[in-house]
């Protein structure tokens, strides 16, 4: 497959134990141990409950850290009013306040941040892919840039062998979007055209690197066109564990190395990166935002940002929903 569904579907995260963290949030839930909120996206759709796991109480205490948004396995079909239903661990974030029986944030930037990758996973899994494919060029180009640039850096590529380690992690990246094994004609020209505006390679270059590529599955398998296209030998000994440990440090925050890992294959957590990048003070010193930075052209995050804010109920729906709740 090439649609990663969630955090725990990508290599990053491929020794998870989901299924007995899945049971152990059950039965929280079954004793009252996570927080409900039940959030309208819009007016046409069920809502969605997302549980937050704040601490605070025995029911919640046993349930160790988890890093990514997962969905809640109950007997019940639904939660809360809502058949969608997605537990979020916020305990890195801020502080259960016994005195006023109530969470305290801590780390806004953070915390706003986890919320909305967990319901923007939920529109992932829930619209079509396109829908996020479609909302900006800015992270698939950020996407190309990064992964080009530290792997030049790494193996001392030149300019033509980074060019095309740019074209392919692009191509890689819009693959991500389809659980098709080829692109047909219509698509892999339109691909062809995208990643030739990101990467600013003529078409017709994109086209000899990509032109008998099937739909590139995994990392392992980017890895290896990485290698066969530029014909380098200094790329011999490149693999996935590479990838990600050259990749990962570019990143801020809680966890921050495996999320970016994440990211690299899953889609609402990559974009959700890519704009904290460019609206938080907080990650602007990253490497990640100053890639981000380069290609913020024309007002392209703002305009990222509001098409995000569209999706996910509103530019103050944390604020509403979560913030001023506790």
């Amino acid at each position: 497959m090439a649609i990663y569904k969630t955090a725990y579907d990508t290599t990053a995260c491929s020794g998870a134990r989901v299924l007995d963290l899945q049971d152990k949030l059950a039965r929280s839930v079954l004793m009252g141990g996570l927080e409900y909120n039940n959030i309208k996206l819009n007016d046409r759709d069920e809502p969605v409950t997302l549980m937050l796991l704040q601490g605070g109480n025995s029911a919640a205490d046993v349930v160790p850290y988890f890093n990514h948004p997962i969905e809640i396995k109950t007997s019940q079909s639904s939660v809360n009013g809502s058949t969608y239903n997605y537990a979020v661990d916020v305990r890195n974030f801020g502080k259960w306040y016994a005195p006023n029986q109530k969470f305290v944030v801590r780390n806004r930037p953070e915390f706003e941040w986890a919320i909305k990758r967990a319901l923007l996973n939920h529109v992932w899994l829930n619209a079509r892919p396109e829908l996020l494919r479609d909302i900006s060029a800015l992270p698939a180009s950020v996407y190309s840039s990064l992964i080009s640039e530290c792997i030049a850096r790494r193996f001392v590529l030149d300019a033509a062998e980074q060019a095309t380690v740019a074209v392919l992690a692009c191509y890689f990246y819009y693959g991500l979007f389809t659980n098709d094994t080829e692109f047909d004609e219509f698509q892999k020209n339109k691909i062809v055209g995208s990643i030739s505006r990101i990467t600013r390679i003529p078409a017709e270059k994109v086209f000899s690197i990509v032109d008998d590529l099937p739909v590139l599955f995994s990392l392992e398998e980017l890895c290896d066109a990485c290698r066969e296209k530029t014909g380098s030998v200094s790329l011999n000994d490149f693999n996935v564990g590479v990838l990600i440990a050259v990749v990962a440090g570019n990143w801020f925050g809680t966890n921050a190395r495996e999320n970016l890992a994440v990211g690299l294959e899953h889609i609402p957590t990559w974009i959700m990166i890519v704009n904290a990048s460019l609206t938080e003070a907080t990650y602007k010193r990253s490497v990640l935002a100053k890639i981000s930075a380069r290609y913020d052209k024309n007002n392209a995050g703002e305009s990222m940002n509001r098409s995000l804010n569209l999706l996910l109920g509103g530019a103050n729906m944390v604020e509403e929903n979560f913030i001023n709740q506790n």
